[in-house]
Protein backbone atom coordinates (compact mmCIF):
# COMPACT_ATOMS: atom_id res chain seq x y z
CA UNK A 1 0.00 0.00 0.00
CA UNK A 2 1.53 3.31 -1.16
CA UNK A 3 1.16 6.30 1.25
CA UNK A 4 0.99 10.27 0.58
CA UNK A 5 1.45 12.97 2.75
CA UNK A 6 -0.69 15.71 1.94
CA UNK A 7 -0.92 19.26 3.49
CA UNK A 8 -1.84 22.76 1.97
CA UNK A 9 -1.38 26.67 3.11
CA UNK A 10 -3.98 28.92 3.20
CA UNK A 11 -4.00 32.46 1.42
CA UNK A 12 -6.40 34.73 3.66
CA UNK A 13 -6.10 38.04 6.02
CA UNK A 14 -8.86 39.50 7.71
CA UNK A 15 -8.06 41.93 10.56
CA UNK A 16 -11.49 42.82 13.25
CA UNK A 17 -11.48 45.21 16.00
CA UNK A 18 -13.75 46.71 18.34
CA UNK A 19 -14.84 50.10 20.14
CA UNK A 20 -16.41 50.90 23.13
CA UNK A 21 -18.73 53.96 24.37
CA UNK A 22 -21.80 54.11 26.76
CA UNK A 23 -25.39 54.12 25.14
CA UNK A 24 -28.53 53.73 26.86
CA UNK A 25 -31.28 51.15 24.58
CA UNK A 26 -35.14 50.95 25.33
CA UNK A 27 -36.60 47.37 23.12
CA UNK A 28 -38.94 47.86 20.54
CA UNK A 29 -41.84 47.70 22.92
CA UNK A 30 -41.23 50.30 24.94
CA UNK A 31 -43.14 53.15 24.65
CA UNK A 32 -42.50 55.63 21.70
CA UNK A 33 -42.96 59.11 23.93
CA UNK A 34 -42.19 58.72 27.70
CA UNK A 35 -44.39 59.92 30.22
CA UNK A 36 -47.72 59.29 32.08
CA UNK A 37 -50.75 61.25 30.74
CA UNK A 38 -51.42 64.65 31.92
CA UNK A 39 -53.50 67.79 31.97
CA UNK A 40 -52.19 70.64 29.64
CA UNK A 41 -52.64 74.04 30.94
CA UNK A 42 -51.99 77.25 28.92
CA UNK A 43 -51.34 77.77 25.62
CA UNK A 44 -48.14 76.31 25.30
CA UNK A 45 -46.46 74.83 22.06
CA UNK A 46 -45.39 71.44 21.24
CA UNK A 47 -40.99 71.88 21.18
CA UNK A 48 -39.50 71.41 17.78
CA UNK A 49 -36.59 69.71 16.05
CA UNK A 50 -35.04 72.08 13.72
CA UNK A 51 -32.35 69.97 12.70
CA UNK A 52 -30.64 66.06 12.80
CA UNK A 53 -27.61 65.26 11.54
CA UNK A 54 -25.55 61.51 12.25
CA UNK A 55 -21.94 61.49 12.40
CA UNK A 56 -18.80 60.44 11.50
CA UNK A 57 -19.25 60.62 7.75
CA UNK A 58 -16.83 58.53 6.42
CA UNK A 59 -17.21 59.35 2.34
CA UNK A 60 -16.91 63.04 1.98
CA UNK A 61 -17.46 62.30 -1.73
CA UNK A 62 -21.18 60.91 -1.06
CA UNK A 63 -24.16 62.61 -0.41
CA UNK A 64 -25.12 61.86 3.57
CA UNK A 65 -23.57 60.08 6.23
CA UNK A 66 -21.70 56.94 5.55
CA UNK A 67 -20.44 54.69 7.91
CA UNK A 68 -18.20 51.95 7.50
CA UNK A 69 -19.09 48.19 9.53
CA UNK A 70 -16.49 47.19 12.25
CA UNK A 71 -15.90 43.64 11.40
CA UNK A 72 -16.32 41.46 13.61
CA UNK A 73 -17.13 43.77 16.22
CA UNK A 74 -19.46 47.12 17.20
CA UNK A 75 -19.43 51.06 16.85
CA UNK A 76 -20.26 53.24 19.86
CA UNK A 77 -18.63 56.18 18.13
CA UNK A 78 -21.76 56.77 15.90
CA UNK A 79 -24.29 59.69 17.23
CA UNK A 80 -27.23 62.24 16.28
CA UNK A 81 -26.87 65.76 16.63
CA UNK A 82 -30.11 67.50 17.37
CA UNK A 83 -31.06 71.11 17.29
CA UNK A 84 -34.64 71.75 19.23
CA UNK A 85 -36.71 74.68 19.97
CA UNK A 86 -39.71 75.38 22.38
CA UNK A 87 -41.38 78.56 21.75
CA UNK A 88 -42.36 78.59 25.53
CA UNK A 89 -38.60 78.20 26.60
CA UNK A 90 -35.76 76.01 25.76
CA UNK A 91 -36.12 75.31 29.35
CA UNK A 92 -39.32 73.34 29.14
CA UNK A 93 -37.70 70.49 26.67
CA UNK A 94 -37.67 68.01 28.92
CA UNK A 95 -36.41 65.03 26.57
CA UNK A 96 -34.91 64.10 23.05
CA UNK A 97 -34.40 60.35 21.80
CA UNK A 98 -34.20 59.07 18.12
CA UNK A 99 -36.07 55.91 16.28
CA UNK A 100 -33.87 54.30 14.43
CA UNK A 101 -35.14 52.27 11.79
CA UNK A 102 -33.47 49.38 9.41
CA UNK A 103 -33.27 49.46 5.50
CA UNK A 104 -36.60 47.12 5.73
CA UNK A 105 -38.07 50.05 7.42
CA UNK A 106 -38.30 47.63 10.32
CA UNK A 107 -37.78 49.28 14.00
CA UNK A 108 -34.39 48.93 15.74
CA UNK A 109 -34.68 50.62 18.79
CA UNK A 110 -34.64 53.85 20.85
CA UNK A 111 -32.51 55.74 22.43
CA UNK A 112 -32.50 59.45 24.67
CA UNK A 113 -30.50 61.90 24.24
CA UNK A 114 -28.30 64.18 26.51
CA UNK A 115 -27.98 67.78 26.31
CA UNK A 116 -24.95 69.33 24.89
CA UNK A 117 -23.54 72.11 27.36
CA UNK A 118 -20.32 72.33 26.06
CA UNK A 119 -19.55 75.59 23.82
CA UNK A 120 -16.91 73.44 22.20
CA UNK A 121 -18.75 70.72 21.60
CA UNK A 122 -22.07 72.58 19.98
CA UNK A 123 -19.36 74.10 17.81
CA UNK A 124 -17.94 70.69 16.78
CA UNK A 125 -20.96 69.21 15.91
CA UNK A 126 -22.07 72.02 13.54
CA UNK A 127 -18.91 72.59 12.02
CA UNK A 128 -18.55 68.63 10.87
CA UNK A 129 -22.01 68.77 9.51
CA UNK A 130 -21.43 72.14 7.71
CA UNK A 131 -17.77 70.41 6.56
CA UNK A 132 -19.60 67.50 5.41
CA UNK A 133 -22.63 68.71 3.78
CA UNK A 134 -25.08 67.72 6.26
CA UNK A 135 -26.21 71.57 6.56
CA UNK A 136 -25.27 74.49 4.46
CA UNK A 137 -23.94 78.16 5.64
CA UNK A 138 -27.21 79.73 6.40
CA UNK A 139 -28.25 76.81 8.45
CA UNK A 140 -25.19 77.29 10.48
CA UNK A 141 -25.24 80.67 10.61
CA UNK A 142 -29.08 80.40 12.49
CA UNK A 143 -27.89 77.58 14.88
CA UNK A 144 -24.84 79.63 16.16
CA UNK A 145 -27.40 82.65 16.72
CA UNK A 146 -30.29 80.99 18.34
CA UNK A 147 -28.05 78.88 20.61
CA UNK A 148 -25.47 81.24 21.36
CA UNK A 149 -27.76 84.90 21.12
CA UNK A 150 -31.32 84.06 21.31
CA UNK A 151 -30.41 81.63 23.24
CA UNK A 152 -34.14 79.18 22.44
CA UNK A 153 -32.50 76.62 21.04
CA UNK A 154 -30.61 73.34 22.63
CA UNK A 155 -28.48 71.31 21.41
CA UNK A 156 -28.37 67.15 22.04
CA UNK A 157 -26.64 63.92 21.18
CA UNK A 158 -27.81 60.54 20.71
CA UNK A 159 -25.34 57.98 20.56
CA UNK A 160 -26.24 54.99 18.02
CA UNK A 161 -24.19 52.05 18.53
CA UNK A 162 -24.33 49.87 15.59
CA UNK A 163 -23.47 46.08 15.01
CA UNK A 164 -21.41 44.45 12.30
CA UNK A 165 -24.31 42.06 11.63
CA UNK A 166 -26.39 45.11 11.16
CA UNK A 167 -27.67 44.87 7.64
CA UNK A 168 -26.13 47.15 4.90
CA UNK A 169 -28.40 49.31 3.86
CA UNK A 170 -30.18 53.30 4.64
CA UNK A 171 -31.19 53.53 8.09
CA UNK A 172 -33.36 56.13 9.17
CA UNK A 173 -32.19 58.18 12.42
CA UNK A 174 -36.10 60.15 13.66
CA UNK A 175 -35.76 62.46 16.13
CA UNK A 176 -38.22 63.73 18.47
CA UNK A 177 -38.36 66.29 21.20
CA UNK A 178 -40.82 66.18 24.45
CA UNK A 179 -41.66 69.09 26.97
CA UNK A 180 -42.65 69.15 30.52
CA UNK A 181 -46.22 69.45 29.98
CA UNK A 182 -45.54 65.78 27.63
CA UNK A 183 -45.97 67.66 24.54
CA UNK A 184 -44.26 65.59 21.61
CA UNK A 185 -42.49 67.01 18.40
CA UNK A 186 -42.87 66.25 15.27
CA UNK A 187 -40.59 63.72 14.06
CA UNK A 188 -37.24 64.89 11.79
CA UNK A 189 -35.24 62.47 10.12
CA UNK A 190 -31.72 61.86 8.96
CA UNK A 191 -30.41 59.36 7.04
CA UNK A 192 -27.57 57.19 7.26
CA UNK A 193 -26.02 54.53 5.20
CA UNK A 194 -24.58 51.06 6.36
CA UNK A 195 -21.52 50.75 3.54
CA UNK A 196 -21.62 47.32 2.82
CA UNK A 197 -18.29 45.39 4.42
CA UNK A 198 -17.86 41.76 3.33
CA UNK A 199 -15.53 39.90 5.97
CA UNK A 200 -14.81 36.44 6.37
CA UNK A 201 -13.03 34.83 8.93
CA UNK A 202 -11.62 31.63 8.94
CA UNK A 203 -10.81 29.73 12.39
CA UNK A 204 -7.92 27.59 10.09
CA UNK A 205 -4.38 29.08 8.10
CA UNK A 206 -3.67 25.76 7.25
CA UNK A 207 -5.18 22.31 5.89
CA UNK A 208 -3.33 19.07 6.67
CA UNK A 209 -4.78 16.00 4.77
CA UNK A 210 -2.37 14.02 6.96
CA UNK A 211 -1.79 10.09 5.24
CA UNK A 212 -3.81 9.34 2.26
CA UNK A 213 -4.03 6.22 0.07
CA UNK A 214 -4.35 6.45 -3.75
CA UNK A 215 -7.43 6.07 -5.46
CA UNK A 216 -9.53 7.03 -2.06
CA UNK A 217 -10.88 10.64 -1.09
CA UNK A 218 -9.14 11.76 1.84
CA UNK A 219 -11.62 14.27 3.80
CA UNK A 220 -10.66 16.98 6.45
CA UNK A 221 -14.16 17.33 8.20
CA UNK A 222 -14.33 20.80 9.54
CA UNK A 223 -16.60 21.93 12.69
CA UNK A 224 -18.76 24.62 14.36
CA UNK A 225 -16.66 25.37 17.17
CA UNK A 226 -14.41 28.73 16.13
CA UNK A 227 -11.24 27.59 17.68
CA UNK A 228 -8.12 28.92 15.40
CA UNK A 229 -6.30 25.21 14.00
CA UNK A 230 -7.97 23.00 15.68
CA UNK A 231 -7.53 20.70 12.12
CA UNK A 232 -11.75 21.11 11.90
CA UNK A 233 -12.27 23.93 10.01
CA UNK A 234 -14.72 26.81 10.72
CA UNK A 235 -15.54 29.71 8.45
CA UNK A 236 -18.20 32.70 10.00
CA UNK A 237 -19.65 35.96 8.79
CA UNK A 238 -18.22 38.98 10.74
CA UNK A 239 -19.54 41.59 8.00
CA UNK A 240 -22.98 43.66 7.39
CA UNK A 241 -23.41 41.36 4.45
CA UNK A 242 -24.17 37.78 2.98
CA UNK A 243 -21.07 35.62 1.72
CA UNK A 244 -20.76 33.64 -0.96
CA UNK A 245 -17.43 31.64 -0.37
CA UNK A 246 -15.55 30.33 -3.78
CA UNK A 247 -12.31 27.89 -3.35
CA UNK A 248 -9.06 27.35 -5.87
CA UNK A 249 -6.44 24.68 -5.03
CA UNK A 250 -3.47 25.24 -6.84
CA UNK A 251 -1.93 21.96 -7.87
CA UNK A 252 -0.61 19.32 -4.97
CA UNK A 253 2.90 19.12 -5.99
CA UNK A 254 5.51 16.32 -4.68
CA UNK A 255 8.17 17.85 -2.96
CA UNK A 256 10.83 14.95 -3.61
CA UNK A 257 13.25 14.42 -6.33
CA UNK A 258 11.11 12.53 -8.62
CA UNK A 259 9.63 15.27 -11.51
CA UNK A 260 5.17 15.26 -12.47
CA UNK A 261 3.94 14.17 -9.17
CA UNK A 262 0.83 16.23 -8.91
CA UNK A 263 -2.11 15.80 -7.69
CA UNK A 264 -5.31 18.02 -8.97
CA UNK A 265 -8.49 16.70 -8.02
CA UNK A 266 -10.31 18.21 -5.22
CA UNK A 267 -13.61 19.06 -3.46
CA UNK A 268 -15.37 20.36 -0.41
CA UNK A 269 -18.58 21.07 1.40
CA UNK A 270 -20.12 23.63 3.37
CA UNK A 271 -22.81 22.53 5.69
CA UNK A 272 -25.78 24.00 4.24
CA UNK A 273 -28.35 22.70 1.56
CA UNK A 274 -28.16 19.96 -0.67
CA UNK A 275 -26.77 16.22 0.04
CA UNK A 276 -23.93 14.19 -1.80
CA UNK A 277 -22.23 10.78 -1.66
CA UNK A 278 -18.70 11.54 0.31
CA UNK A 279 -20.33 12.60 3.07
CA UNK A 280 -22.48 11.75 6.55
CA UNK A 281 -23.43 15.41 7.31
CA UNK A 282 -25.77 16.91 4.58
CA UNK A 283 -24.38 20.09 2.89
CA UNK A 284 -23.66 21.92 -0.39
CA UNK A 285 -20.76 20.04 -1.79
CA UNK A 286 -18.82 21.07 -4.96
CA UNK A 287 -16.24 19.33 -6.89
CA UNK A 288 -13.07 20.46 -9.08
CA UNK A 289 -10.01 20.36 -10.24
CA UNK A 290 -6.59 22.03 -9.62
CA UNK A 291 -6.96 26.06 -10.71
CA UNK A 292 -10.52 25.79 -10.89
CA UNK A 293 -12.13 28.41 -9.25
CA UNK A 294 -15.61 27.25 -7.88
CA UNK A 295 -18.19 29.07 -5.35
CA UNK A 296 -20.96 27.59 -2.82
CA UNK A 297 -24.55 28.61 -4.05
CA UNK A 298 -26.19 28.99 -0.96
CA UNK A 299 -24.35 32.66 0.97
CA UNK A 300 -23.36 32.63 5.00
CA UNK A 301 -25.91 35.12 6.13
CA UNK A 302 -25.50 37.85 8.72
CA UNK A 303 -24.16 36.52 12.26
CA UNK A 304 -23.96 33.00 11.02
CA UNK A 305 -20.97 30.32 11.13
CA UNK A 306 -20.64 27.33 9.18
CA UNK A 307 -18.04 24.40 8.91
CA UNK A 308 -16.41 23.62 6.19
CA UNK A 309 -14.60 20.11 4.62
CA UNK A 310 -12.17 19.54 2.32
CA UNK A 311 -11.19 16.61 0.49
CA UNK A 312 -8.03 15.50 -1.61
CA UNK A 313 -8.32 12.36 -4.25
CA UNK A 314 -4.80 11.21 -5.31
CA UNK A 315 -5.30 8.76 -8.50
CA UNK A 316 -4.56 4.75 -8.69
CA UNK A 317 -0.57 4.67 -9.06
CA UNK A 318 0.52 7.98 -7.54
CA UNK A 319 3.92 8.05 -6.44
CA UNK A 320 4.59 8.20 -2.57
CA UNK A 321 5.96 11.52 -1.65
CA UNK A 322 4.92 15.02 0.43
CA UNK A 323 2.72 16.77 -0.96
CA UNK A 324 1.95 20.63 -0.87
CA UNK A 325 0.09 23.29 -2.63
CA UNK A 326 -2.23 26.19 -2.20
CA UNK A 327 -5.84 27.37 -1.15
CA UNK A 328 -7.25 30.00 -1.92
CA UNK A 329 -11.10 31.32 -0.14
CA UNK A 330 -12.71 34.16 -1.50
CA UNK A 331 -15.51 35.93 -0.22
CA UNK A 332 -18.32 37.53 -2.12
CA UNK A 333 -20.96 40.20 -1.07
CA UNK A 334 -24.92 39.24 -0.86
CA UNK A 335 -26.92 42.13 -0.67
CA UNK A 336 -30.77 40.89 -1.15
CA UNK A 337 -32.97 38.95 1.10
CA UNK A 338 -30.53 38.88 4.43
CA UNK A 339 -32.18 38.37 7.51
CA UNK A 340 -32.03 41.49 10.40
CA UNK A 341 -30.68 40.37 13.66
CA UNK A 342 -30.46 42.54 16.50
CA UNK A 343 -28.21 41.78 19.18
CA UNK A 344 -24.09 42.53 19.76
CA UNK A 345 -23.92 40.03 22.53
CA UNK A 346 -23.50 36.76 22.56
CA UNK A 347 -21.30 37.29 19.08
CA UNK A 348 -23.06 35.04 16.63
CA UNK A 349 -19.58 33.29 16.31
CA UNK A 350 -20.11 31.21 19.90
CA UNK A 351 -23.20 29.99 18.72
CA UNK A 352 -22.70 25.73 17.98
CA UNK A 353 -25.19 24.82 15.49
CA UNK A 354 -25.58 26.78 11.98
CA UNK A 355 -29.28 27.34 12.64
CA UNK A 356 -28.39 29.63 15.69
CA UNK A 357 -29.39 33.20 15.38
CA UNK A 358 -28.65 36.19 17.02
CA UNK A 359 -30.92 36.91 20.55
CA UNK A 360 -33.44 39.43 19.69
CA UNK A 361 -31.92 42.99 21.29
CA UNK A 362 -30.90 45.60 19.74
Amino acid sequence: MRTLVIWGTLLLLLVVGSHAQPYNVIQPNSADVPGSAAVLEGAGVSPVVEFIWVLPDEDNLTQGTQLEVLAGGQRDDIYACLVVSDADSRDTIADVFVDVYHPDTSFKYQIHGVRITDPNAVEQCKSDALAHGLINSQDWEDINYNIFSQQNWYMYEVWLPMFYHQPAGDYEARGYAVDTQSRASEPESAFFTWIPGTFLELDFTAVSFGNIQPGAWKIVNGDLLFILDDGMPTVRNQGNTGVLVGLEFSEFIGQGSLPNKIIDDFDAQLRNLGTNNHYSVPGEHLEFVADQFVQFTYPIELCRQEKIDFSIHADVGSLPDQYAGNITVYADPVLSQMTVYNAPFPKCGVHAHPDATCPLNP
